[in-house]
């Protein structure tokens, strides 16, 4: 069952990207997650965000499902319609990097090492929702870059109906188990847990990323399930051969 705490609003961005067209800095276009390509996809069709189709401009991505997105969302095209972009590596954390934005932070560092680029000289568009953890941003300044953020969509908080409350109070504790996707809805999730009267101990408390497991683990006291969302995985039980985080 898909019981999302959070909806995204588009937001219309009130200005262009035109730091990315000059030719003076090294472009990059930095996208923060799945929601952030969707947003990004019906702005660009709408023509309402335009200059980030440039062939220059360099692309990286927070995560593997990120960039799944991307090639989903702004390369893909058939007989009928052309791709939002030109099709062209997109940069992430690697398999022994973290899927956050330390995580890219590190690829990134490490990408400037290999190829010794002045770190005054590159531009990142941070795309992002609202609101946003500033570990990116403020990271890629802190190394020297020329950093723009661009809010696409906001979140706003919704709650679960009365039955799926009652549900968890009713179930046998372990026997459900709760896939947290994003740090943003932890605070208010485990406020609401409190409210209807569901404690910590009785869920199984799973993600896919590792910062929310961190997170989730401080907040709850609680082992977390590592588990993967890819759809081989979502068609039968998560819980087979993962592990905890």
């Amino acid at each position: 069952m898909t019981a999302p705490l959070q909806v995204l609003r588009l937001l219309d961005p009130d200005r262009i990207a035109r730091p990315l067209t000059g030719r003076e800095f090294s472009p990059w276009l930095v996208v923060t997650s799945p929601s952030c390509v969707e947003a990004l996809a019906a702005l660009m069709k709408d023509g309402r965000l335009s200059g980030l189709d440039d062939p220059w401009i360099r692309l990286a991505a927070v995560g593997r499902g990120t960039v799944d997105a991307i090639g989903q969302h702004l390369f893909a095209h058939d007989a009928n319609t052309s791709p939002l972009m030109v099709a062209r590596p997109v940069l992430c954390p690697g398999n022994q990097q973290r899927s956050d934005a330390q995580g890219l932070l590190a690829e990134i560092a490490a990408k400037q090492e290999r190829e010794g680029f002045a770190w005054s000289r590159q531009t990142f568009l941070v795309l992002q929702g609202r609101p946003a953890r500033p570990t990116l941003a403020e990271g890629l300044r802190r190394l020297g870059a020329v950093v723009e953020a661009l809010d696409l969509y906001e979140r706003l908080d919704v709650d679960w109906p009365s039955g799926t409350w009652e549900s968890l109070r009713s179930s046998e504790p372990g026997q459900t188990g709760v896939v947290v996707t994003s740090t943003t809805v932890i605070p208010r999730l485990l406020e609401l847990c409190r409210q209807h009267g569901v404690t910590s101990d009785r869920l199984v408390w799973c993600t896919q990323h590792q910062t929310v497991a961190d997170m989730l683990h401080a907040a709850t006291h609680r082992p977390v399930r590592r588990v993967s969302l890819a759809d081989s995985h979502l068609s039968r039980d998560l819980f087979i051969d993962e592990r905890f985080w």
